[in-house]
């Protein structure tokens, strides 16, 4: 069992950007949700498969999905930008975080082949965008608070990362 790939971001990414620029919002919403929800059930089944116990699939399946939910939020992120007015202040933070985030685990993943296991603040951290995006697409402003949680929850994550790694 392989977490949503390359081949199948791109028609969700395509799909999604093509729902905002036509200004189908509401179901431009409805895919990110849906999208959400299969990436954390695919998750959840994999870890109760017999799968899981196969260490090489286990971080095949880490990296393709950190780099499948990268293509598919930032394409996503960058067509709101645009075509909804999405915060730009909000998007930067987000792709800063990103970026950080990308150098963190990347870095020991290249050096060391050490693939991090996920943790829970960073995963938070990463439904919070789709949830703000979300908020914003239906009600036109972003979330505050969602704003002030993505970022502590951010911060916790990127140091738990560095401080205490776990490998996958």
């Amino acid at each position: 069992i392989y977490p949503l790939s390359l081949h199948d971001a791109l028609p969700i990414s395509l799909l999604t950007v093509g729902l905002l620029v036509s200004h189908r919002i509401s179901l431009a919403c409805w895919t990110v949700a849906m999208t959400v929800l299969v990436d954390i059930a695919d998750g959840v089944v994999f870890n109760f498969s017999s799968l899981a116990q196969d260490r090489f699939l286990r971080e095949t399946r880490r990296v393709l999905d950190g780099v499948v939910d990268r293509v598919l939020m930032w394409a996503t992120l960058f067509a709101s930008l645009w075509t909804i007015g999405f915060p730009l202040y909000l998007y930067l933070l987000i792709m800063i975080r990103e970026l950080i985030l990308c150098l963190v685990t990347g870095y020991s993943y290249v050096r060391r082949g050490f693939v991090h296991a996920a943790n829970a603040p960073s995963k938070i951290s990463t439904a919070l965008i789709a949830i703000q995006l979300v908020c914003f697409a239906v009600t036109g402003r972003a979330v505050s608070a969602i704003t002030v949680l993505f970022c502590a929850l951010s911060l916790v994550g990127i140091t738990l990362y560095i401080v205490r790694p776990k490998q996958v």
